[in-house]
Protein backbone atom coordinates (compact mmCIF):
# COMPACT_ATOMS: atom_id res chain seq x y z
CA UNK A 1 0.00 0.00 0.00
CA UNK A 2 0.84 3.64 -1.03
CA UNK A 3 0.72 6.27 1.94
CA UNK A 4 -0.02 9.45 0.89
CA UNK A 5 0.14 12.70 3.49
CA UNK A 6 -2.75 15.07 2.17
CA UNK A 7 -0.90 17.86 -0.44
CA UNK A 8 -2.55 20.16 -2.60
CA UNK A 9 -0.97 18.77 -5.67
CA UNK A 10 -1.60 15.13 -5.03
CA UNK A 11 -4.59 14.77 -6.74
CA UNK A 12 -3.21 14.79 -10.08
CA UNK A 13 -1.18 11.77 -8.85
CA UNK A 14 -4.01 10.22 -7.48
CA UNK A 15 -6.47 10.07 -10.26
CA UNK A 16 -3.47 7.95 -11.50
CA UNK A 17 -3.24 5.56 -8.97
CA UNK A 18 -6.94 4.84 -8.93
CA UNK A 19 -6.69 4.34 -13.01
CA UNK A 20 -3.91 1.95 -12.10
CA UNK A 21 -6.09 0.16 -8.90
CA UNK A 22 -3.15 0.31 -6.94
CA UNK A 23 -3.96 0.18 -3.19
CA UNK A 24 -3.02 3.33 -1.35
CA UNK A 25 -4.78 5.80 1.61
CA UNK A 26 -4.02 9.62 1.61
CA UNK A 27 -3.81 10.92 5.21
CA UNK A 28 -4.96 14.64 6.40
CA UNK A 29 -2.53 14.99 8.89
CA UNK A 30 -4.67 17.99 10.51
CA UNK A 31 -7.94 15.81 10.29
CA UNK A 32 -6.14 12.87 11.82
CA UNK A 33 -4.87 15.25 14.92
CA UNK A 34 -8.70 16.48 15.23
CA UNK A 35 -10.37 13.24 15.46
CA UNK A 36 -8.71 10.63 14.41
CA UNK A 37 -6.22 7.72 16.17
CA UNK A 38 -2.62 6.90 16.03
CA UNK A 39 -0.87 4.36 17.67
CA UNK A 40 2.99 2.95 17.97
CA UNK A 41 4.49 0.79 19.84
CA UNK A 42 7.49 -1.22 20.11
CA UNK A 43 7.61 -4.27 21.97
CA UNK A 44 9.03 -8.03 22.51
CA UNK A 45 7.12 -8.96 19.00
CA UNK A 46 8.51 -5.76 17.27
CA UNK A 47 7.01 -2.86 16.09
CA UNK A 48 3.86 -1.99 14.94
CA UNK A 49 1.66 0.77 14.24
CA UNK A 50 -1.40 2.03 12.36
CA UNK A 51 -3.28 5.31 11.42
CA UNK A 52 -6.96 5.41 11.58
CA UNK A 53 -9.64 8.49 10.51
CA UNK A 54 -12.60 8.91 8.69
CA UNK A 55 -13.59 5.13 9.41
CA UNK A 56 -10.50 4.02 7.50
CA UNK A 57 -7.65 2.22 9.22
CA UNK A 58 -4.02 1.87 7.58
CA UNK A 59 -1.94 -0.93 9.55
CA UNK A 60 1.57 0.59 8.96
CA UNK A 61 2.81 -2.85 8.40
CA UNK A 62 1.61 -2.81 4.88
CA UNK A 63 2.63 0.14 3.65
CA UNK A 64 5.57 -0.35 1.19
CA UNK A 65 6.25 3.77 -0.26
CA UNK A 66 4.82 6.96 1.71
CA UNK A 67 4.59 10.41 -0.06
CA UNK A 68 5.72 12.63 2.33
CA UNK A 69 5.02 16.85 2.22
CA UNK A 70 5.58 18.61 5.78
CA UNK A 71 2.13 19.35 6.85
CA UNK A 72 0.78 22.51 8.32
CA UNK A 73 0.84 20.54 12.03
CA UNK A 74 4.70 20.54 12.00
CA UNK A 75 5.23 24.27 11.19
CA UNK A 76 2.85 24.85 13.68
CA UNK A 77 4.76 23.29 16.04
CA UNK A 78 7.52 25.12 14.37
CA UNK A 79 5.92 28.55 15.80
CA UNK A 80 4.40 27.92 18.95
CA UNK A 81 3.50 30.97 20.72
CA UNK A 82 3.69 31.32 24.44
CA UNK A 83 0.24 32.70 24.35
CA UNK A 84 -1.75 29.64 23.21
CA UNK A 85 -3.17 27.58 26.00
CA UNK A 86 -0.58 25.15 26.88
CA UNK A 87 -3.03 22.04 26.07
CA UNK A 88 -2.93 23.33 22.38
CA UNK A 89 0.68 23.51 22.38
CA UNK A 90 1.62 20.39 24.03
CA UNK A 91 -1.42 18.79 21.81
CA UNK A 92 0.56 19.99 18.68
CA UNK A 93 4.29 18.94 19.74
CA UNK A 94 3.28 15.91 20.77
CA UNK A 95 1.31 15.09 17.45
CA UNK A 96 3.90 16.58 15.14
CA UNK A 97 6.75 14.34 17.21
CA UNK A 98 4.87 11.48 16.70
CA UNK A 99 4.40 12.39 13.12
CA UNK A 100 8.19 11.94 12.78
CA UNK A 101 8.36 8.90 14.64
CA UNK A 102 6.25 6.68 11.76
CA UNK A 103 9.70 5.93 10.40
CA UNK A 104 9.95 3.49 13.10
CA UNK A 105 6.49 1.18 12.21
CA UNK A 106 7.75 1.44 8.63
CA UNK A 107 11.06 0.34 8.53
CA UNK A 108 10.07 -1.61 5.16
CA UNK A 109 8.96 1.76 3.43
CA UNK A 110 10.24 3.77 1.12
CA UNK A 111 10.17 7.61 1.93
CA UNK A 112 9.32 9.82 -1.28
CA UNK A 113 11.16 12.49 -1.27
CA UNK A 114 12.80 11.65 1.87
CA UNK A 115 12.20 10.79 5.39
CA UNK A 116 10.59 13.56 7.06
CA UNK A 117 14.42 15.11 8.98
CA UNK A 118 15.46 14.88 5.57
CA UNK A 119 12.94 17.03 3.44
CA UNK A 120 10.86 19.13 5.65
CA UNK A 121 11.33 23.09 5.66
CA UNK A 122 14.06 22.90 8.68
CA UNK A 123 16.10 20.38 6.90
CA UNK A 124 16.86 22.28 4.17
CA UNK A 125 20.70 24.00 3.85
CA UNK A 126 20.69 26.42 1.00
CA UNK A 127 24.51 27.92 1.75
CA UNK A 128 25.28 24.03 1.84
CA UNK A 129 23.40 23.28 -1.05
CA UNK A 130 25.03 26.18 -2.46
CA UNK A 131 28.74 24.79 -1.81
CA UNK A 132 27.69 21.06 -2.65
CA UNK A 133 26.69 22.24 -5.97
CA UNK A 134 29.99 23.53 -6.81
CA UNK A 135 31.76 20.39 -5.79
CA UNK A 136 29.29 18.50 -8.62
CA UNK A 137 30.19 20.88 -11.32
CA UNK A 138 27.43 23.10 -11.46
CA UNK A 139 28.03 26.96 -11.66
CA UNK A 140 26.37 28.88 -8.69
CA UNK A 141 26.25 33.16 -7.90
CA UNK A 142 28.24 34.32 -5.50
CA UNK A 143 26.29 34.63 -2.27
CA UNK A 144 27.25 36.05 1.12
CA UNK A 145 25.88 35.75 4.65
CA UNK A 146 26.64 38.17 7.02
CA UNK A 147 26.50 40.60 10.34
CA UNK A 148 29.01 43.00 8.70
CA UNK A 149 27.77 46.33 7.09
CA UNK A 150 31.11 46.65 5.51
CA UNK A 151 31.47 43.02 4.20
CA UNK A 152 27.87 43.77 2.86
CA UNK A 153 28.76 46.91 1.52
CA UNK A 154 31.97 45.49 -0.05
CA UNK A 155 29.81 42.69 -1.68
CA UNK A 156 27.49 45.46 -3.46
CA UNK A 157 30.80 47.58 -4.95
CA UNK A 158 31.92 43.96 -6.62
CA UNK A 159 28.99 43.65 -8.25
CA UNK A 160 28.10 46.84 -9.21
CA UNK A 161 25.14 46.99 -6.84
CA UNK A 162 23.61 44.61 -8.60
CA UNK A 163 22.75 42.04 -5.98
CA UNK A 164 19.67 40.76 -4.14
CA UNK A 165 18.30 40.37 -0.50
CA UNK A 166 17.37 36.75 -0.37
CA UNK A 167 15.85 35.91 3.19
CA UNK A 168 16.29 31.84 3.52
CA UNK A 169 15.35 31.56 6.96
CA UNK A 170 11.99 32.77 6.74
CA UNK A 171 10.34 32.98 3.72
CA UNK A 172 7.47 33.35 5.05
CA UNK A 173 5.93 34.83 8.23
CA UNK A 174 3.01 34.47 10.12
CA UNK A 175 0.97 38.10 10.93
CA UNK A 176 -0.72 38.10 14.18
CA UNK A 177 -4.08 38.89 11.97
CA UNK A 178 -3.91 35.14 10.29
CA UNK A 179 -2.16 36.56 7.23
CA UNK A 180 1.36 35.57 5.97
CA UNK A 181 4.09 38.08 4.99
CA UNK A 182 5.86 36.66 2.44
CA UNK A 183 9.66 38.06 1.09
CA UNK A 184 10.28 37.66 -2.68
CA UNK A 185 13.64 37.87 -3.62
CA UNK A 186 14.21 42.00 -4.53
CA UNK A 187 17.41 43.85 -5.98
CA UNK A 188 18.72 46.27 -3.23
CA UNK A 189 18.27 49.63 -3.39
CA UNK A 190 20.82 51.45 -6.10
CA UNK A 191 22.40 53.60 -2.52
CA UNK A 192 22.10 50.28 -0.15
CA UNK A 193 20.71 52.59 2.60
CA UNK A 194 19.64 49.34 4.44
CA UNK A 195 23.20 47.84 5.03
CA UNK A 196 23.65 48.82 8.47
CA UNK A 197 20.57 47.03 9.60
CA UNK A 198 22.23 43.34 9.08
CA UNK A 199 24.06 43.97 12.25
CA UNK A 200 20.72 42.81 13.64
CA UNK A 201 20.90 39.18 12.25
CA UNK A 202 23.51 37.11 9.23
CA UNK A 203 21.60 38.79 6.35
CA UNK A 204 22.12 36.37 2.64
CA UNK A 205 22.54 38.88 -0.54
CA UNK A 206 23.52 37.24 -3.69
CA UNK A 207 25.15 38.66 -6.97
CA UNK A 208 21.98 39.10 -9.36
CA UNK A 209 22.65 36.87 -12.73
CA UNK A 210 21.42 39.03 -15.44
CA UNK A 211 19.30 36.63 -17.15
CA UNK A 212 17.77 35.26 -20.41
CA UNK A 213 15.31 33.46 -18.83
CA UNK A 214 14.46 31.02 -15.57
CA UNK A 215 14.32 27.32 -15.44
CA UNK A 216 12.45 24.97 -12.98
CA UNK A 217 13.50 21.67 -12.92
CA UNK A 218 11.60 18.39 -11.52
CA UNK A 219 13.50 15.48 -10.79
CA UNK A 220 11.22 12.27 -10.15
CA UNK A 221 13.79 9.62 -9.04
CA UNK A 222 16.02 9.90 -12.23
CA UNK A 223 13.80 11.57 -14.58
CA UNK A 224 14.29 15.20 -15.48
CA UNK A 225 11.46 17.28 -16.26
CA UNK A 226 12.22 20.82 -17.24
CA UNK A 227 10.46 24.04 -17.60
CA UNK A 228 11.68 27.33 -19.47
CA UNK A 229 10.42 30.40 -17.64
CA UNK A 230 10.35 33.67 -19.94
CA UNK A 231 10.41 35.68 -17.12
CA UNK A 232 12.50 38.79 -18.74
CA UNK A 233 8.82 39.59 -20.97
CA UNK A 234 7.11 41.14 -17.58
CA UNK A 235 8.59 43.84 -15.72
CA UNK A 236 7.00 41.94 -12.98
CA UNK A 237 9.01 38.78 -13.00
CA UNK A 238 11.80 40.07 -14.29
CA UNK A 239 13.81 39.27 -10.63
CA UNK A 240 11.41 36.71 -9.09
CA UNK A 241 8.96 34.99 -11.50
CA UNK A 242 6.49 33.65 -8.81
CA UNK A 243 4.66 36.50 -9.39
CA UNK A 244 3.14 34.21 -11.84
CA UNK A 245 2.18 36.69 -14.80
CA UNK A 246 0.81 34.06 -16.84
CA UNK A 247 -0.71 36.49 -19.28
CA UNK A 248 3.04 37.60 -20.70
CA UNK A 249 5.48 35.12 -19.43
CA UNK A 250 4.96 31.90 -21.38
CA UNK A 251 5.45 28.93 -19.48
CA UNK A 252 7.17 25.97 -22.12
CA UNK A 253 8.66 22.51 -22.29
CA UNK A 254 12.67 22.53 -22.17
CA UNK A 255 16.15 20.31 -22.44
CA UNK A 256 19.24 20.71 -20.16
CA UNK A 257 22.41 19.55 -20.91
CA UNK A 258 22.91 16.79 -20.37
CA UNK A 259 25.90 17.36 -18.11
CA UNK A 260 23.49 19.58 -15.93
CA UNK A 261 20.98 17.14 -15.84
CA UNK A 262 23.54 14.59 -14.82
CA UNK A 263 24.67 17.12 -12.05
CA UNK A 264 21.82 17.66 -10.38
CA UNK A 265 20.71 13.84 -10.27
CA UNK A 266 24.05 13.38 -8.72
CA UNK A 267 22.79 15.87 -6.04
CA UNK A 268 19.45 14.96 -5.09
CA UNK A 269 21.13 11.64 -4.92
CA UNK A 270 23.72 13.30 -2.48
CA UNK A 271 21.16 14.98 -0.42
CA UNK A 272 18.96 11.42 -0.76
CA UNK A 273 15.65 13.11 -2.34
CA UNK A 274 13.72 10.83 -5.22
CA UNK A 275 11.95 14.24 -5.83
CA UNK A 276 12.92 17.43 -5.79
CA UNK A 277 11.86 20.75 -7.84
CA UNK A 278 15.23 22.93 -8.74
CA UNK A 279 15.58 26.76 -9.90
CA UNK A 280 18.42 27.15 -12.36
CA UNK A 281 18.67 30.78 -14.08
CA UNK A 282 20.05 31.07 -17.98
CA UNK A 283 22.39 33.77 -17.62
CA UNK A 284 23.19 36.33 -20.81
CA UNK A 285 26.36 35.22 -20.62
CA UNK A 286 24.98 31.25 -21.91
CA UNK A 287 25.54 29.30 -18.56
CA UNK A 288 22.79 28.29 -16.07
CA UNK A 289 23.32 28.86 -12.73
CA UNK A 290 21.87 26.78 -9.51
CA UNK A 291 19.40 28.60 -7.42
CA UNK A 292 18.31 25.59 -4.98
CA UNK A 293 17.04 22.44 -4.71
CA UNK A 294 13.23 22.38 -2.82
CA UNK A 295 11.99 19.17 -0.94
CA UNK A 296 9.85 18.82 -2.58
CA UNK A 297 8.88 22.28 -3.89
CA UNK A 298 5.83 23.65 -6.29
CA UNK A 299 5.87 20.78 -9.20
CA UNK A 300 1.67 20.23 -10.14
CA UNK A 301 1.06 23.91 -12.13
CA UNK A 302 4.63 23.29 -14.48
CA UNK A 303 2.98 19.41 -15.34
CA UNK A 304 -0.44 21.98 -16.58
CA UNK A 305 1.51 24.91 -17.94
CA UNK A 306 4.19 22.75 -19.78
CA UNK A 307 2.11 19.71 -20.26
CA UNK A 308 5.12 17.70 -19.24
CA UNK A 309 3.53 14.19 -17.48
CA UNK A 310 4.63 14.78 -14.18
CA UNK A 311 2.08 13.50 -12.32
CA UNK A 312 2.58 10.45 -14.05
CA UNK A 313 6.12 10.03 -13.38
CA UNK A 314 5.28 10.18 -9.65
CA UNK A 315 2.84 7.70 -9.50
CA UNK A 316 5.39 5.44 -11.59
CA UNK A 317 7.82 6.00 -8.62
CA UNK A 318 5.37 5.31 -5.56
CA UNK A 319 4.96 2.49 -7.23
CA UNK A 320 8.37 1.18 -8.05
CA UNK A 321 10.03 2.43 -5.27
CA UNK A 322 7.59 0.66 -3.15
CA UNK A 323 8.27 -2.42 -4.58
CA UNK A 324 11.98 -2.06 -4.59
CA UNK A 325 12.47 -1.21 -1.62
CA UNK A 326 10.63 -3.72 0.28
CA UNK A 327 13.01 -6.53 -0.54
CA UNK A 328 16.14 -4.96 -0.57
CA UNK A 329 15.36 -4.27 3.19
CA UNK A 330 14.41 -7.77 3.79
CA UNK A 331 17.86 -8.63 2.78
CA UNK A 332 19.52 -6.39 4.38
CA UNK A 333 17.93 -7.59 7.99
CA UNK A 334 18.13 -11.08 6.68
CA UNK A 335 22.10 -10.27 6.43
CA UNK A 336 22.18 -8.12 10.03
CA UNK A 337 20.31 -11.28 11.56
CA UNK A 338 22.89 -13.97 9.94
CA UNK A 339 25.86 -11.46 11.09
CA UNK A 340 24.09 -11.76 14.81
CA UNK A 341 23.88 -15.75 15.14
CA UNK A 342 26.90 -15.65 13.85
CA UNK A 343 28.63 -14.02 16.11
CA UNK A 344 26.68 -15.78 19.17
CA UNK A 345 27.79 -18.96 17.44
CA UNK A 346 31.35 -17.94 18.04
CA UNK A 347 31.45 -16.47 21.51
Amino acid sequence: MILLFHDQELEPVLRELRRRREPHAVVDWMGLSADGDATLEVGSEGVRGFLEHGGRRVELAEVSCVYYSEPHLVRMAQRLDARQPLSERLAVSRWSYALHQLRAAMPQASWVPAIPAACGFGAQSKLSELAMARLFGLRVPETICTTDPEAARAFFRAHQGRIVFRDWASPVVPMEDGSVQYFPVALVDPDFAGAERVTAAPTVFQRFVEKRYDVRVVLVGHRVFAVKIDSQRSPSSAVDWRVYDLANVPFTAYRLPPRIEEALVALADRLELRLATIDLVRGVDGEHYFLEMNRPGGWAAFDVLAGLGISTAIADLLVSAGRAEVPMRRRVLARGIAARVSSKGRS
